[in-house]
């Protein structure tokens, strides 16, 4: 499930290959970091289509986000729910239902040995500014159709470019919800996140956070 972590990971970098080429407009990305100093809860229904080697078809199915500011959030990967992965402070749980299983990591240490220091959405806003954003990560491209603007990036760190081929998200230029997030990873995989009634700011349901562990094994993550 290491993938699935890496799913929850906003990096934004780009390339130097094609130097006579224009730099992108970072303008709607500086706009967009702006307005997610507002959000303070969001709730959001998404559709997850993962492509694997082993498989020859896509696999899709439904799920559902919650955040809470400043990095609390739980994501749901099936209805009724298979997958859970709950954040609270620095520990992510992946939570698999049918098995009753739980596997606790810390983040801190995962993303300090895999370079990911902003493990769409382990981090919500990914960056306090603009300025801090373009510290870590550098835009690759930027197109913009109507309100929807597509970015692609790549991580500056080393390690996780290791792992990344290619990761792309998408987001509404004038409210700023997420759209899509798609990472493609060097093994050949890929994971795509297409988001849909998008809520910000409404009241969440009391214990949206809260898991009962009763009954289920406990181990920890190897970071």
């Amino acid at each position: 499930m290491r993938h699935f972590f890496l799913l929850l990971t906003f990096v934004l970098v780009g390339t130097n290959a094609r130097a006579e080429a224009a730099a992108p407009s970072v303008a709607p990305i500086k706009k967009w970091i702006s307005q997610q100093a507002d959000v303070h809860t969001l709730a959001a229904d998404f559709v997850q289509t993962r492509r694997l080697r082993v498989l020859r078809d896509p696999v899709a199915r439904p799920g559902k986000f919650f955040f809470r500011a400043p990095g609390t959030f739980r994501w749901e990967l099936g209805t009724p729910p298979e997958t859970i992965a709950l954040r609270r402070d620095d520990e992510m749980s992946l939570i698999s239902v049918k098995a009753k299983k739980v596997t606790r990591t810390d983040l801190a240490s995962l993303a300090e040995k895999s370079g990911m220091r902003d493990l769409p959405m382990m981090e919500f806003p990914m960056a306090a500014s603009y300025e801090d954003f373009a510290r870590r990560f550098e835009v690759r491209r930027v197109e913009i159709a109507g309100t929807r603007c597509d970015v692609e990036v790549m991580p500056r760190d080393a390690r996780a470019q290791k792992y990344l081929k290619r990761l792309s998200f998408a987001f509404d230029t004038e409210n700023g919800n997420l759209l899509l997030f798609e990472i493609v990873f060097r093994d050949g995989s890929e994971m795509r996140n297409e988001f849909s009634n998008v809520q910000v700011n409404r009241k969440l349901a009391p214990g949206t956070f809260d898991f009962d562990f009763a009954g289920y094994t406990i181990t920890r993550g190897k970071n």
